[in-house]
């Protein structure tokens, strides 16, 4: 499960630094979806709030996380490194950020679901949690999931722009496309590492064009 060796050494400080970002841009993300549904009860918009809540809180932990890695690597730099206690700190920040990051996704996949029964959410939820808990390649199997259900928000976003070609709609297919687009960056990691680099920069901008889209909601 360990992904040290998918990130250029170049990179590393700058990812605590971008995951610190996708965490903030997330929690406002989520508190504007909050306020949102303040404004009109809608409850797409509270499910919305609830993804994002929970993208934030898998950021905020994998940057902690990685920063003390750094800080690890920072204070041991004229001595041997405790391989073991940076491995398990990485683990744990993958670990911990896969959970999180899926239940964020499976909620959204439960906000598109048009005819929505009790216990739809808690077996989506279920499922995709014992193929986490239990696979053997934890990480690629994160990936294959993430991908195939941001595959299916994409689809529904293209379907409501066909129906209602505005700018909006157009902002949010553009979104999710970028964010699906970075997650299937894990596909190429074998190739070049380049490839993580470009994969985080994909979802920034995913994650900023949904902020765009829900300030100018609030303007309206």
């Amino acid at each position: 499960m360990v992904n040290l060796s998918f990130i250029p050494s170049w990179f590393f400080g700058y990812g605590v630094i971008l995951e610190l970002a996708f965490a903030v841009i997330t929690l406002a993300v989520s508190l504007y979806s909050f306020k949102i549904y303040r404004m009109s009860d809608q409850e797409q918009s509270r499910l919305f709030g609830i993804s994002f809540l929970l993208f934030s809180i898998s950021y905020f932990i994998q940057s902690a996380l990685n920063f003390a890695i750094l800080s690890e690597f920072n204070e041991r730099f004229f001595s041997i490194v405790d391989l073991q206690k940076v491995l398990t700190l990485d683990n744990l920040s993958i670990f911990v950020h896969m959970i999180l990051f899926t239940l964020g996704l499976v909620t959204l996949t439960y906000m598109i679901i048009e005819k929505k029964k009790k216990w739809i959410y808690p077996t989506m939820i279920g499922i995709a949690m014992l193929f986490l808990i239990f696979s053997v390649n934890k990480v690629q199997l994160f990936y294959v999931l993430s991908s195939f259900l941001l595959i299916f928000m994409l689809a529904h976003y293209i379907g409501n722009y066909t129906k209602n070609k505005k700018g909006k709609t157009l902002l949010v297919l553009i979104a999710f496309a970028f964010l699906l687009l970075g997650h299937l960056h894990f596909i190429l990691l074998a190739q070049h590492s380049l490839f993580y680099v470009i994969g985080n920069f994909l979802e920034l901008i995913a994650y900023i064009l949904i902020l765009i889209n829900l300030l100018r909601i609030l303007k309206k």
